[in-house]
Formats: structure tokens, C-alpha cells, sequence
């Protein structure tokens, strides 16, 4: 297996998996998500799924006007966003953060 395909995997290998979890298609993730990200509405979570979905740095919080948005407290930028056309599917902060167990 490459690094890209480990690293694919590593986010989630059953993304392309998608079931009627609350009544509304999304990813079966392989790793833990937080409150705000698993309640995501239908139509609201990520599609293609960011590396941030997993990630232990990433604090996923919804806007009253903007909507779901992450932000990375590695990057200290908003990571993903409604509408977002090029998700991080990478991160040296997200692979960091996962082998030291840092949140």
C-alpha cells in the first residue's frame, strides 16, 4: 500500500460507504468526530470528506448564517466550509495529532 493509500485509509477507508445514518446519507467513519460534525443535517456534511472529520485538531462548530465550518488548531485557519471545492484529504498536523493521542 503507497502513502496516499494509507493516509486515504487512515481517514476513513469506508468514506465511499455511505449509509441512512439519522435518516440522511453521510460517510461511515473510521475514527472518532465530535458532537457538532454528528449532527450534521442532510446536505450539510462534508462531501468529498476532509482529512478534518477525524482529525483531533480540527473544532467543527455551525455559523447562524454561514453554516457547518471547521477550524484547524494546527493551521489556525477555517479548514473546510459550505461550498468548499478543495477540502485538506491530507495533514501532517492530522497524522501528528492522531500518534501522539493529542487533542
Amino acid at each position: 500500500m503507497s502513502e496516499t493509500d494509507r493516509n486515504n485509509h487512515d481517514i476513513g477507508s469506508s468514506a465511499g460507504n455511505l449509509s441512512a445514518a439519522g435518516g440522511h446519507d453521510r460517510p461511515d467513519l473510521n475514527g472518532p468526530i465530535g458532537p457538532i460534525l454528528g449532527a450534521a443535517g442532510p446536505g450539510e456534511f462534508p462531501q468529498p470528506l476532509p482529512a478534518c472529520a477525524t482529525c483531533p485538531k480540527a473544532m467543527w462548530y455551525r455559523a447562524a448564517r454561514q453554516g457547518l465550518r471547521a477550524f484547524c488548531r494546527e493551521l489556525r485557519v477555517v479548514t473546510w466550509h459550505p461550498g468548499e471545492t478543495d477540502p485538506v484529504t491530507e495533514c501532517d498536523g492530522r497524522d501528528a495529532a492522531l500518534l501522539s493521542g493529542a487533542p
